[in-house]
């Protein structure tokens, strides 16, 4: 499909599972709202869940002879840099 109308597929991103790899505490309401409905409100459920996305898109892009793979690292300091998600009012 991709080929027939003249595209490649250049690299495969997981910016939203990255984020999910590690969640400070803190934010765990904010951020599951990009989680799917079966891991919401289980951070652990939901760290496995992002994982093994990442893994999988990595894999993927391998047997695609893809070797470019864009991320956003989830990391238990990132609100200290830059607020996101962002914040309700209040």
């Amino acid at each position: 499909i991709v080929e027939d109308a003249g595209l490649k597929i250049t690299e495969l991103a997981t910016h939203l599972q990255g984020q999910l790899v590690a969640v400070h505490p803190a934010y765990d309401t904010m951020f599951d709202g990009f989680a799917p409905d079966p891991v919401k409100n289980n951070p652990k459920a939901r760290q496995m869940w992002a994982v093994e996305q990442v893994k999988a898109a990595a894999s993927v892009s391998s047997h695609w002879g893809i070797d470019v793979m864009a991320s956003f690292s989830g990391a238990l300091l990132w609100h200290t840099v830059y607020p996101w998600p962002q914040r309700p009012a209040g």
